[in-house]
């Protein structure tokens, strides 16, 4: 039989759990109402952005995760048709609840995809060495 918790604070929590509730909070109201209704023991929402914020992420395209790509597909193997994709881009919004942080003043919660044009200029010269 499990212990009955006295209080909300102070117990670890499953990381499948922040993952879900970090989710539920950021594409439904429904974490509020959750919450709020004493339903389940969930973190607060400064504790959720604690662990979203945990680590530092940039805005914009990742070269690293671009040259990943290109090991795993193997390109060199690939025919010349299959060297062509294109990118979509679909939605853009800015969301609530920006976030000013002190140690790096940059604000948090905006997305600023960079300069398209560098990240072209740094694919071209990929596709050029392989």
């Amino acid at each position: 039989m499990a212990e009955k918790v006295q209080s909300s604070k102070g117990f670890r929590l499953n990381p499948a759990l922040i993952k879900w509730c970090i989710y539920l909070c950021h594409k439904s109201s429904a974490y509020e109402l959750i919450s709020k209704g004493k339903i389940l023991h969930l973190p607060s929402q400064c504790t959720l952005r604690q662990y979203s914020n945990a680590l530092n992420s940039s805005a914009g395209f990742s070269n690293e995760l671009d040259e990943q790509l290109f090991r795993d597909m193997n390109v060199p193997t690939l025919q010349e048709y299959q060297k062509y994709v294109g990118l979509l881009g679909n939605e853009t919004f800015i969301r609530e609840g920006l976030v000013y942080d002190k140690s790096t003043a940059k604000l948090m919660g905006y997305c600023n995809i960079g300069n398209i044009n560098n990240h072209f200029f740094w694919r071209k010269n990929i596709w050029k060495r392989i």
